[in-house]
């Protein structure tokens, strides 16, 4: 008996010799027949790959890569290298779909049910934020030279949506954001076409400019948004929504907290 799935393994008897199958966080397989498969997923018979998303992607595991480059990279959610992996840390995390990286069953557990608050000091510009491991960001003491109206009960907004990030725009701009995002007038940038945005407060405020104000971004149904589908991720500071799911996006000057960091990175800054 051997069993498929991650962490787990089992010695297979038969009749001759005790066989210990090795394991390896990038999965196994070598010329010789073995009973060790890989995150429950079936292997191809005759390439001996996995082929993730339903046959979209073919994982190779004697390369510890994908045979073909991932269409999110390098610019999104895929990472810099477009053959990777899980980004290279395939104990936490798996890709089923082929097409970027989730954290496994075991850590999304922990973090559930086991969630981590600090407070993080920012001195630089005498502001902190509260985090958790839910992904829930409420920044305090923001200094008054940011203009930013923040409020506890925001009346512009529906109950339904939550605050995604921040958006810095020209004063002026204040009648046509709240109206409603229009993807004909958005300019069009390197990464894309969209409406961006940031999880922190002092970036967007970059593009405020000196007459401009930081606007809070709200979102409807985040829990079932996806990176790579309503927006992509490239960096810690930036995040790109789609203009296929501006129906549910709304921009408003009351900023209401908290703020749901969607697809956290290691190198957010908040």
């Amino acid at each position: 008996m051997c069993s498929k799935r991650v962490r787990i393994n089992f010695p297979a008897q038969n009749s001759c010799s005790l066989a210990q199958p090795g394991y390896s966080p990038y999965g196994y397989r070598s010329a010789l027949q073995t009973l060790l498969g890989f995150n429950g997923s079936r292997v191809d018979a005759a390439t001996e790959c996995y082929l993730l998303g339903n046959g979209r992607r073919a994982y190779n595991p004697s390369l510890m890569r994908f045979i073909s480059p991932d269409n999110m990279s390098p610019f999104s959610a895929g990472g810099l290298n477009p053959y990777m992996y899980c980004l290279a840390d395939p104990t936490n995390r798996q890709d089923p779909s082929g097409e970027s990286p989730i954290f496994g069953w075991f850590s999304r557990y922990y973090r559930r049910h086991f969630p981590k608050k600090q407070n993080l000091p920012a001195p630089l510009y005498g502001a902190a934020a509260t985090e958790t491991e839910k992904t829930f960001v409420s920044y305090r003491n923001i200094p008054s030279k940011y203009k930013m109206k923040i409020v506890q009960q925001a009346e512009s907004v529906p109950a339904d949506y939550e605050l995604i990030g921040f958006h810095g725009s020209q004063e002026s701009h204040t009648h046509s954001l709240e109206a409603g995002v229009d993807a004909n007038r958005l300019k069009r940038n390197l990464l894309g076409n969209g409406l961006y945005v940031s999880p922190s407060y002092l970036h967007a405020n970059i593009y405020a400019g000196k007459n401009g104000r930081v606007f809070g971004v709200y979102g409807r149904n985040v829990e079932r948004w996806r990176v790579g589908v309503q927006f992509d991720r490239p960096s810690a500071d930036i995040m790109l929504i789609r203009p296929t799911t501006f129906s549910n996006l709304i921009v408003r000057t009351e900023i209401r907290m908290p703020l749901r960091l969607l697809h956290p990175l290691k190198g957010d800054s908040i």
